[in-house]
């Protein structure tokens, strides 16, 4: 009569929902559920494309502002001034928008050194 196989053939450890492996303790110093660096490049790649589109956030905000003062001018027969102001306006919305994404950006760089922080003290 064979005997099983102690293991499944899977050469994976199983990991508990803390993410660290059944069997080992995490070194000292480490934190146990620590960021895989693919999630790393992928939330830097994320992070980058928000900005880029602060820009694009900008210019759409001056654009639809102006368009929509110019038909409500020739709606109502007063040619630049709803186009001034909604321009303005547009203009303002997308400066938010801009210092909205600075902010969560410069956050989000900060989250990602305070990540970084004890893994670098453990190889010191």
């Amino acid at each position: 009569m064979a005997q099983a196989p102690e293991h499944s053939g899977d050469l994976s450890q199983p990991a508990s929902p803390l993410g660290v492996a059944v069997g080992r303790a995490p070194r000292r110093g480490r934190v146990a559920n620590a960021v895989a660096p693919t999630a790393t490049k992928t939330r830097s790649y994320y992070a980058n494309l928000s900005l880029s589109s602060a820009g694009l956030e900008l210019g759409l905000s001056v654009i639809l502002g102006a368009l929509f003062g110019r038909w409500v001018d020739r709606q109502l027969g007063t040619e630049p001034a709803f186009m001034l102001v909604l321009l303005v306006i547009g203009f303002v919305a997308g400066i938010r928008g801009v210092l909205r994404s600075a902010r969560r950006a410069v956050r989000d760089r900060a989250d990602e050194a305070e990540d970084a922080a004890p893994a670098s003290k453990e190889r010191s």
